[in-house]
């Protein structure tokens, strides 16, 4: 595979050539490489090549890399897979070092000819020093140079970076990411990773200085050992939260199938989590929640948690759902639920933990109190407030946008440096319900509070975080 050092000029290029774009068209398809470059107003120069046109969405066409007026940094392939060995000779012959192969149909097929021209390619692109991101692959998306070649992307410019052998599984973390306040650096799709895979790619995002935490959806790997160094030398200053597929049968089925990969013992990558101290999760959703937390909470001392909310039997759940995570609920000492009693009168309003108070979700004046009051217990490490947006709404409709707010503006002053977070429930479909939902939402992500949909993410997310504060806090005392 080839080294980190080259990538620069592939993740951040200041020139393009598509090899295969399309002809002007009235809008951009998701497979127009060339007119979503052009749409989304990437910042470098381009060179649309296709020996039948002569203008292309106003940039002069080319009928090859032959007549281009010079090496570009990036190359992008979107032919049919027969053709691509004659590109790949092209791109060598040229000295255009970096490509990008969008085609299909190589060895991830399965089938005799598909791996017969895997087989050429990887022999051509070796042989000539070739940095390839691909074949079956999206390629690069950049806000920053505002570069993509798919449809959708948002235009935040932020610092998380995402590696992914799956083009479904980018354009998931992006959208998901996007609603709860995530922003991108780098994000690449390498597909089959024909020379240029996972290792190569997280070497440079965790040197790069405009990323900050690393999201990875990795099917397979050729070289783990080189794969496990990477993760354990970057996850002490950058957090890396990894979907790694492939527990069941059915799946490493799959993943073969999808990106030729070998996805290898799950009992070996459960140690790889371990020891490299990467964040094991399952999904777009708690990929994108993890980094949410790892980024904007602080490190929690342990896995001792307080859930404030109303209603018993969501109490009950939600201590399961503690549980069930591995997360502890102590009980409230005697001196606790004194101080607690002060403010959360006795009507209506169990104090155990997880605490019953309906009052102070309804009533944003009392929270202060309370959080410094739950913050300040040494066996306390984290707090979670639990939305009823049901019952608020039928109560105080306007109180959910007001308790939100006061998380949102001042709630972490009160938390003694530990961490705090929302979550919510709702099982009713009207509109009415779907507004409110939507405000307390935006207050909150704009706010910095992270939100979870439901308490089961919440528990999950939250003991990700501390199991990976404490690896790093073992680390640096070694």
């Amino acid at each position: 595979m080839q080294g980190s050092p080259g990538l620069d000029a592939m993740l951040k290029p200041e020139s393009i050539a598509v090899v295969g774009a399309s002809r002007d068209k009235p809008g951009a398809s998701w497979v127009d490489m060339f007119g979503q470059l052009v749409e989304f107003g990437y910042r470098g120069r381009l060179y649309p090549i296709n020996p039948k046109a002569d203008v292309i969405r106003g940039h002069k066409a080319y009928a090859g890399l032959t007549d281009l007026p010079e090496p570009v940094d990036l190359v992008i392939v979107g032919l049919s897979a027969p053709i691509v060995p004659w590109i790949l000779r092209d791109c060598v012959a040229t000295g255009n070092r970096n490509v990008h192969i969008f085609s299909a149909g190589f060895g991830e097929t399965g089938e005799e000819q598909g791996k017969v021209l895997q087989e050429e390619i990887t022999k051509i692109a070796v042989e000539g020093g070739l940095r390839v991101i691909g074949p079956n692959s999206m390629g690069v998306f950049s806000p920053r140079l505002r570069l993509v070649t798919w449809a959708g992307a948002p235009e935040a410019v932020g610092s998380v970076g995402i590696l992914t052998q799956s083009g479904g599984f980018a354009d998931g973390i992006i959208g998901y990411g996007s609603q709860i306040g995530l922003s991108f650096s780098t994000v690449v799709n390498y597909g089959t990773g024909l020379t240029v895979d996972a290792s190569d790619l997280l070497e440079y995002l965790s040197d790069d200085p405009e990323t900050d935490t690393i999201g990875v959806y990795l099917e397979g790997v050729a070289d783990g050992r080189r794969l496990f160094d990477a993760v354990a030398r970057t996850t002490r200053d950058k957090p890396v939260v990894m979907v790694k597929p492939g527990a069941s049968r059915a799946a490493r089925r799959t993943a073969a199938s999808h990106t030729g990969s070998l996805a290898g013992d799950d009992r070996v990558w459960q140690a790889f989590f371990a020891q490299s101290g990467a964040i094991r999760v399952d999904s777009v959703q708690e990929m994108a929640h993890t980094i949410d937390a790892v980024r904007r909470l602080p490190r929690p001392a342990g896995n001792r948690v307080a859930v404030l909310g109303t209603g018993g039997g969501s109490s009950v759940l939600a201590a399961d759902a503690c549980s069930r995570a591995g997360l502890d609920l102590p009980p409230l000492s005697a001196e606790a639920r004194a101080e607690l009693r002060e403010t959360i009168p006795a009507a209506g309003n169990i104090i155990t933990n997880p605490v019953d108070a309906h009052d102070v979700m309804t009533d944003p004046a009392q929270m202060p109190a309370v959080l410094k009051v739950l913050s300040s217990q040494e066996y306390l490490d984290m707090v979670v407030v639990y939305f009823h947006v049901d019952w608020m709404y039928d109560v105080a409709p306007d109180r959910i946008a007001a308790l939100a707010t006061f998380l949102a503006e001042s709630g972490s002053e009160h938390m003694n440096g530990k961490p705090l977070v929302a979550t919510w429930r709702s099982y009713r479909s009207g509109p009415e319900y779907g507004k409110v939902i939507r405000e307390m939402r935006e207050i909150l992500v704009d706010g910095g509070i992270p939100l979870f949909p439901d308490i089961d993410s919440t528990a999950r997310t939250l003991a990700r975080l501390a199991e990976y504060s404490g690896f790093v806090a073992s680390a640096e005392a070694t």
